[in-house]
C-alpha cells in the first residue's frame, strides 16, 4: 500500500502523506469516516479536494518537522493552474492513490479477495 506521493505543481514539488497517522487525525478533526471521504470527493469535489489535499500536506510537513510554506489558498490556486481534477492532472495524482489506499486499508468480507473490493 502507497502512503505518500510527491507532486510537481510546475516548479513547486509537494509531498503529501495519506497513511494511517494521517487518516486518524483527518478523520477525528474532520469528524469523517472512510464514507464521508467518498461521499465529498463525489458531492463537494471543488471544495473538499483542496481541502484533503491541504490536510495530507500539512500533516506531511508536521512530520518532517518543518513549517508549510503554501497558504489553503495557495493549494487551490497550484491545483487550478495544473488542470484541477481532469485526468492526467496533479490533484487527480494525489485523489487515485488516496481513494485507493482507503480501499486497501478496509478489512475484507470473509471469502472475498481483493480483486473484488477494487472493482467497486
Amino acid at each position: 500500500m502507497r502512503n505518500k506521493i510527491r507532486l510537481n505543481f510546475k516548479d513547486k514539488e509537494l509531498e503529501f502523506f495519506f497513511g494511517l497517522s494521517f487518516l486518524v487525525e483527518f478523520f477525528k478533526e474532520e469528524s469523517t469516516d472512510v464514507r464521508g471521504i467518498f461521499d465529498s470527493v463525489k458531492s463537494e469535489p471543488y471544495i473538499f479536494i483542496p481541502h484533503l489535499m491541504y490536510k495530507s500536506y500539512l500533516h506531511n510537513c508536521k512530520r518532517q518537522g518543518k513549517g508549510a510554506d503554501l497558504t489553503p489558498y495557495q493549494m487551490s490556486d497550484l491545483i487550478e493552474e495544473t488542470g484541477y481534477f481532469k485526468d492526467g492532472s496533479e490533484s487527480a495524482k494525489f485523489v487515485e492513490p488516496f481513494l485507493q489506499s482507503l480501499i486497501d486499508s478496509l478489512p475484507k468480507a470473509e471469502g472475498q479477495n481483493e480483486d473484488d473490493v477494487k472493482k467497486k
